[in-house]
């Protein structure tokens, strides 16, 4: 059985929930952290890499969310950016080739009631 993430708390500000990657001591494979509008889905592959999801979701998808203790919220992607090291943000939404891209950043809001 996997054991639970570890959560490590900065401050009143910011809490991080902390994978380390230890064979010898599995985590879960997938950890979600949802939000009004959206949810953050870090997912483990067999090779150790992670893929990071962001995703919001559409007005059906908001109302069908009975499988879940908290109500999906409807939300839109509001903004993005890709954040190099000593560059800051670039300009050239598509380099991820980049050996300086370290940061990369989907701004998202609730979706206005219609």
């Amino acid at each position: 059985m996997a054991k639970l993430p570890k959560f490590s708390f900065n401050g009143l500000h910011n809490a991080a929930v902390v994978l380390a990657g230890d064979p010898k001591n599995p985590e879960p494979e997938t950890v979600t952290v949802r939000f009004p509008g959206g949810e953050v889905e870090v997912t483990r592959c067999t090779d150790g890499k992670y893929w990071v999801h962001v995703r919001t979701w559409s007005e059906r998808e908001a109302m069908e969310s009975e499988d879940f203790d908290v109500p999906r919220v409807a939300g839109k992607f509001v903004g993005a950016r890709l954040d190099g090291i000593g560059v800051g943000c670039m300009k050239n939404m598509g380099d991820f080739e980049n050996p300086a891209l370290n940061h990369v950043a989907l701004l998202v809001a609730k979706m206005a009631s219609t």
